[in-house]
């Protein structure tokens, strides 16, 4: 397993690059939030506490030397039951990550062309796992500290450590704006 760590803001939906070292303080991966446009921007920042976050839509880039994957949100009018994400790699899509049905949003799955990706823990909860086909192929365990949180993430050598990475902080984002 290779071990991964990054620090966030744990409120808001901040556009600064996010540095993702390996161990050994090696950038690997940088991630960002960005948005398409200026509305996106608006309703996401300002509105997005309306209706248990309903408004917010943010897209997640997460970028190594070798790959950029891109998850963009459909519009949120498409978003009401359940959040998607169009997974790009390298500028061609590769699938969707979607949010499962239930009260709360605490379980994605990524269905890629070659393989389906599980993301599951809790807002609260300290340890998530990624899965693959009930397989775990990664865990990541998360601490508060003030107004940030850190991230230590272990994951299965054989995985684009950037899309592994880009899945959880999709799964991140979205439950630290519900």
């Amino acid at each position: 397993m290779q071990q991964y760590f990054f620090k966030e803001k744990v409120f808001g939906l901040s556009e600064k690059d996010l540095v993702v070292e390996s161990e050994g303080n090696q950038t690997d991966i940088s991630l960002k939030v960005f948005f398409k446009n200026g509305v996106q921007r608006v309703f996401s920042k300002y509105l997005g506490g309306i209706g248990d976050g309903v408004f917010i839509t943010f897209n997640i880039r997460a970028e190594n030397s070798d790959n950029k994957y891109e998850f963009i949100q459909e519009p949120f009018y498409k978003n009401l039951i359940k959040s998607k994400w169009k997974v790009y790699h390298n500028d061609k899509e590769i699938g969707i990550f979607v949010t499962k049905f239930g009260v709360t949003k605490d379980k994605m799955v990524a269905e890629l062309t070659d393989h389906t990706i599980t993301v599951s823990g809790g807002k609260l909860s300290k340890e998530k796992k990624i899965l693959e086909n009930e397989q775990e192929i990664g865990s990541v365990i998360s601490s508060r500290f003030k107004m940030a949180e850190e991230h230590e993430i272990r994951l299965d050598e054989n995985y684009d450590p950037a899309l592994l990475i880009g899945l959880f902080h999709v799964h991140q984002t979205l439950l630290s704006t519900q």
